[in-house]
């Protein structure tokens, strides 16, 4: 796939254009993200939202609105929602949309493909909507809006990186972001880049610094942003349940259990639920790991996402397997395997496939469990490029640490050396 050189660009020539159009970011910065400050539950804002759409006078008002309640769904994570909304925008775009909107458009379909776990499909839309930022930086057309988007576009287009497992270039756009938006004071980007690089951190299994980062996360989001920072404490849970004290990770997620309830975030609370099963289950207590996994599911089935049904029918699967259910174990693991075998996700294969094919062997079905565990080594090994790659990239961010010391080492310096001459 042909990518432009925006999007595989390094991160000196990514701040370049992010220089380029940063002069104006100041007056609104948060108009993309603006839902994440919103006091009342998404069915409320929804609803708001919805209304405005049918009272619009003209098209252009109505495309402004759709835009707006698809940002709502995407920082709630309802791409169930999202998906129709930009098919009817799509429809309902009779001429030709302004490089803008265009912008926009591909960015929220890239954002359906990411969720989905179709990352190759995401990786096109991020860079076609990358593409034209190129262009509108080469001929000097931006709005205040869409200058903000370009550091929305990088947030999420190098989460969708790391899922290719090009964990370096990931890591490198990230950092580079963080200080980008700490320089414009952008609390909201820079607290979120923070919090994408806890997840590509807890994908390479390095957990402490995982841990580290989504505290950070937590201290840098502005304190208005109530369900960003809970998703940030969220992972301090899970982590903590990895390096910490299990009972203070119970506690964590407690706290932003009440917080997701509160705003309706069903996507959140889906994961958030499905977190407190593991835990219940690293705890040995497989029967409230069984209740907190379904009451998960229940919320994963609204939302229709198969990686995260896929997921969570795998520990609901090997759970029944250790508890001696094995007919019923076997059924919700060949669930699991027909919903993530689509998708681009080759972790959630790996482990589907061995899941399935270990019940299977359990049963005495030898041939169909070689089978499965075949597919799962191919899975695995597809997948080993993330096991390469990731010294390297941590590597690369130590690297990244150093040189920014560095370098503020040197203007400390200069600056004391002006101050005396």
């Amino acid at each position: 796939m042909q990518l432009n050189r925006c999007f595989k660009a390094s991160s000196v020539a990514l701040l370049c254009l992010l220089a380029i159009v940063a002069s104006s970011i100041y007056a609104k910065p948060m108009l993309f993200f603006h839902h994440a400050f919103e006091e009342a539950s998404f069915l409320e804002v929804q609803k708001q939202l919805q209304l405005s759409i049918e009272r619009s006078t003209n098209n252009k008002d109505k495309l402004a609105q759709q835009f707006s309640l698809s940002t709502l769904y995407l920082t709630y994570g309802r791409a169930d929602l999202l998906r129709p909304l930009l098919d009817q925008i799509e429809a309902e775009t009779i001429e030709q949309p302004i490089a803008f909107d265009s912008i926009k458009w591909h960015f929220f379909n890239a954002y359906y493909f990411f969720y989905r776990g179709q990352y190759e499909d995401a990786d096109s839309s991020f860079s076609v909507a990358l593409n034209t930022f190129e262009t509108l930086s080469e001929e000097q057309q931006y709005v205040e809006e869409a200058q903000y988007l370009l550091t929305v576009l990088t947030l999420y287009s190098s989460l969708n990186q790391a899922y290719l497992q090009q964990y370096s270039l990931a890591i490198d756009r990230l950092t580079s972001l963080h200080l980008f938006a700490d320089e414009k004071e952008l609390a909201l980007i820079g607290g979120m880049s923070l919090y994408h690089l806890a997840i590509i951190s807890y994908e390479l299994k390095n957990y402490e610094q995982a841990l580290e980062y989504y505290q950070q996360a937590q201290s840098s989001l502005p304190q208005q942003a109530k369900r960003f920072i809970a998703r940030a404490k969220m992972g301090e849970a899970q982590m903590i349940n990895i390096v910490g004290e299990r009972q203070h990770a119970f506690a964590l997620l407690d706290e932003v259990i009440d917080v997701l309830s509160e705003f309706q975030d069903i996507d959140s609370l889906a994961y958030a639920y499905l977190l407190k099963s593991y835990f219940y289950s690293k705890d040995g207590n497989q029967r409230e790991t069984l209740t907190w996994i379904e009451e998960s599911i229940t919320l994963m089935k609204q939302l229709g996402n198969d990686i995260d049904i896929a997921n969570a029918y795998v520990h609901y699967s090997y759970t029944l397997f250790e508890l001696g259910e094995l007919d019923k174990g076997l059924i919700y693991g060949k669930r699991a395997v027909d919903l993530v075998a689509p998708t681009d996700d080759l972790a959630g294969q790996w482990d589907a496939y061995n899941n399935y094919g270990t019940i299977l062997a359990a049963k005495e079905s030898f041939q169909e469990a070689f089978y499965y565990m075949s597919k799962a080594e191919r899975a695995l090994l597809a997948k080993a490029r993330l096991d390469i790659t990731s010294e390297a990239a941590r590597l690369n961010a130590h690297f990244n640490l150093e040189k920014e010391q560095l370098t503020n080492q040197y203007l400390d310096e200069k600056t004391n050396f002006c101050k005396t001459s």
